[in-house]
Parts: structure tokens; C-alpha cells; sequence
């Protein structure tokens, strides 16, 4: 059951009107993913996602382009959502 919400909770939100928004958790997994393999600008996270086989994996083949990532890393840098999550790896090294 664990396996079938993991699958489901990367999958893209449906919207009442317009495109599909990506799931919260899935942009994360990415920045995250990015940011631990020198790759910090949306951009570069795009490139990254049509050149390399693992950023394809982290996203289950879900594509968001350079101003989704832009505006999601935007977005959450201003609650601090981003940083709670490194926050608390901290304590293990």
C-alpha cells in the first residue's frame, strides 16, 4: 500500500481549469535531487531533466519546464517549506 501512495502522491494534480499542476512532493523530490548534484538553477534543472536518465527517474517522467521549477523554488523559499526538510538531516551527520 506504502508503494501505491508513493506513486500517487508524485503524480500531477488535476486543476479545475487550465493545466495540470505538479505535485508539491515530486517539485521537492527534484529540487532536492538538483541541489544535492551541483544543479541549482532552473534552467540547469530543465537541461538536467531532458539530458540525464535520473532526473527523468525523480520525476517519473514528469517534465516541468525552467519557470515551473523558477516559480516553485520562488514560492516555497518564502515559508521556508524548502528548509525544514535539510533541517533535520543535519542531526544525522
Amino acid at each position: 500500500m506504502s508503494s501505491w501512495i508513493c506513486r500517487r502522491s508524485r503524480s500531477p494534480i488535476r486543476k479545475k481549469s487550465g493545466i495540470r499542476a505538479y505535485h508539491p512532493v515530486m517539485m521537492a523530490a527534484l529540487l532536492s535531487y538538483a541541489y544535492c548534484h551541483g544543479v541549482y538553477s532552473p534552467r540547469g534543472i530543465a537541461q538536467a531533466w531532458e539530458n540525464r536518465v535520473d532526473f527523468m527517474a525523480v520525476t517519473g517522467l514528469n517534465r516541468p519546464g525552467f519557470r515551473t521549477v523558477s516559480d516553485f523554488r520562488e514560492g516555497h523559499q518564502a515559508n521556508n517549506a524548502l528548509s525544514h526538510g535539510f533541517d533535520s538531516n543535519d542531526e544525522l551527520g
